[in-house]
């Protein structure tokens, strides 16, 4: 069993369920596509030692995608024991990205995933929020917590989407 980032499940809405993260730290790199396994090895790497204390790490999952539009991303999760001190890449093209505690509707679906599957997931995610009184925050993130030669119908996958409670008044909520 491979580790991952703690939440617990607040409400379950059709096929969508909202999620409170806890805190979770992953190192990244970029990635251009959707498919995205492009900058795995260079993760891998990172996990396997080449960091700058030599540190070897357990497999984590998901491998996250973010869809952020100027700088997306394929990431590595840091496991818990190395969270206080978190090894530095020795590759200048990989960083380490803090997540805080945050709330994240979420979409589990198996196969592979597109353009077109996305958007219509996106639709149905902003109907979803509507009815949380919610509004999402940045991009979504795909979540994949298979290897990349497993049958797609066997896949585990889900897109993230980061969202904020909206007050009586319809203001964001600041956490």
């Amino acid at each position: 069993m491979y580790e991952s980032p703690d939440y617990q499940v607040i409400q379950k809405v059709d096929d969508f369920e909202l999620r409170l993260y806890s805190t979770f730290h992953t190192v990244s790199i970029q990635e251009s596509s959707l498919r995205g396994y492009s900058g795995f090895g260079y993760l891998f790497n990172y996990i396997s030692g080449n960091n700058n204390t030599s540190t070897k790490m357990k497999m984590t999952v998901p491998v996250i995608n973010d869809l952020e539009s100027n700088e997306q991303s394929m990431e590595f999760v840091i496991p818990k024991m190395h969270e206080t001190d978190i090894p530095q890449p020795m590759d200048s093209q990989m960083k380490i990205k803090d997540y805080p505690a945050q709330h994240v509707l979420v979409y589990r679906f198996s196969g592979l995933i597109n353009q077109d599957k996305l958007q219509a997931i996106m639709e149905k995610m902003n109907v979803t929020l509507a009815t949380l009184k919610m509004v999402p925050v940045g991009a979504p993130k795909i979540a994949r917590y298979n290897g990349p030669y497993t049958l797609p119908f066997l896949r585990h996958n889900e897109v993230w989407l980061n969202a904020r409670f909206l007050d009586k008044s319809g203001k964001v909520h600041k956490a």
